[in-house]
């Protein structure tokens, strides 16, 4: 996946992916300020260290980030993906973990689509063993768009989740550090400041409501999603779905 250059300033919308390791030192503190401070309008509760511990440098062995800009080259949004490759059960594993935010007008990004269909078929290539996607979901929101479209999604919290899927559900939170403060829900620190609000509570919004009601202290509930190649085909169908209906 090809970097984009840094010093692109079209007169309209653009994105950019971004390999955070290719950065040259000043290219890099550019970078984060201008995207640390469009974090900022979306969430709070994330000093300037913190978001590049877990955005920009966190111990993964491999990270690109997706950044949308307006036409004057500000950052309105953006999409961080992480590789990590560690061992569970004592059989190697890879897990994906993602962080997005965009802009109330800038939330319908078909390209920030088009860029995580294409990460997570390149994690599904390299994977060593079984892959997996890790989120710990700072909005009802976000955890509704996983629960209508993965095939398989795994809580804590869920008392149907199996028992070897809650054994890798509580290694994978200690092998990334997470803090917890209930039965699968973890203190991240984001607290999205302007989180779409539904014409009614639909049946995901209020499971999530129910393990997870201090979201807006900046409690994350972790979720993880088997990825396959079957799953990453039925994205892509539906990506290719939502473009012939827009047309």
């Amino acid at each position: 996946m090809a970097t984009a250059a840094l010093a692109l300033t079209p007169a309209r919308p653009f994105h950019q992916i971004i390999d955070p390791r290719a950065l040259s030192d000043a290219e890099r503190t550019g970078f984060v300020d201008a995207l640390h401070a469009c974090h900022t309008r979306i969430f709070s509760g994330v000093d300037r260290a913190g978001f590049v511990a877990y955005v920009i440098d966190p111990p993964a062995a491999w990270t690109r980030i997706f950044v949308l800009r307006d036409g004057g080259g500000t950052p309105r949004g953006y999409a961080a993906f992480h590789v990590y490759e560690v061992s569970h059960d004592g059989r190697p594993i890879t897990v994906v973990r993602m962080e997005a935010g965009f802009e109330t007008a800038w939330r319908d990004c078909a390209a920030y689509r088009r860029f995580a269909l294409a990460c997570f078929a390149r994690a599904r290539v390299q994977a060593r063993g079984p892959l997996y996607f890790v989120c710990c979901p700072v909005h009802p929101s976000s955890f509704v768009v996983l629960a209508r479209h993965a095939p398989t999604l795994w809580t804590l919290a869920d008392a149907s989740t199996p028992p070897r899927a809650r054994r890798l559900l509580s290694g994978l939170a200690r092998t990334l550090g997470l803090d917890p403060v209930g039965e699968g829900v973890f203190r991240i620190g984001w607290i999205t400041r302007h989180g779409p609000r539904p014409a009614r509570i639909s049946p995901e919004a209020q499971t999530y409501l129910r393990a997870n009601p201090g979201y807006r202290m900046g409690h994350g509930l972790l979720t993880v999603v088997p990825v396959t190649w079957g799953g990453v085909a039925r994205a892509g169908l539906s990506l290719l779905a939502g473009a012939w209906r827009r047309r």
